[in-house]
């Protein structure tokens, strides 16, 4: 709790390569691409695949922060793409606030996806488009500032499994019937 999560060679892979796919994505429909939303759309991505298979896309715990959860690993992964041409970024002043704005860079045309599925890469795209065009902050919010995050504190460690939690599930008279059974037996 507290301390820095480090993740898998394996998995900061995944992350460059999710990351570069969404600023792709975003630029080929000339879609602006900022720090918190990026970070939103990678674990909203790797929720859904967890939620779907019980196996994460990239990690299998993220941080809370005061936006929502990430990877500390993300800067470390922006980073890689952006000393190898993949990706640039660029400070910009939006009102009183400056945000870090994504693009591809002047090698971007050089990378190569290696470590996320076909399906994965769909649904980074299909979550991208929610995050960035379909949805609003407020609502994107909602579903990363989750029961799973609510209940943690800042800096500490969620672990995927606790995105279970936030699933609702209908009870049903068996649920019912076995909670029944397992009192009496108390």
């Amino acid at each position: 709790m507290g301390s820095t999560m480090k993740i898998t060679p394996s998995e900061l892979e995944k992350l460059q390569d999710a990351v570069y796919w969404v600023c792709k994505i975003a630029q080929s429909k000339g879609l602006k691409l900022f720090s918190i939303p990026l970070s939103k759309i990678i674990f909203l991505a790797d929720r859904r695949c967890y939620l779907r298979n019980l196996k994460p896309m990239i990690a299998d715990a993220y941080v809370h922060g005061k936006n929502g959860p990430y990877l500390e690993s993300l800067r470390t992964a922006i980073s890689n793409l952006k000393s190898e041409g993949y990706i640039r970024t660029e400070r910009r002043k939006y009102g009183i606030h400056y945000k870090t704005e994504y693009y591809l860079g002047c090698r971007s045309d050089r990378y190569q996806i290696n470590n996320i599925s076909k399906n994965n890469l769909e649904e980074l795209r299909e979550i991208t488009f929610d995050v960035l065009v379909n949805e609003t902050a407020e609502t994107v919010s909602g579903f990363t500032h989750n029961h799973a995050w609510q209940v943690s504190v800042e800096k500490e460690h969620i672990p995927m499994c606790a995105q279970l939690i936030t699933q609702p599930a209908e009870i049903t008279d068996e649920d019912v019937e076995w909670a029944k059974s397992t009192v009496a037996h108390m």
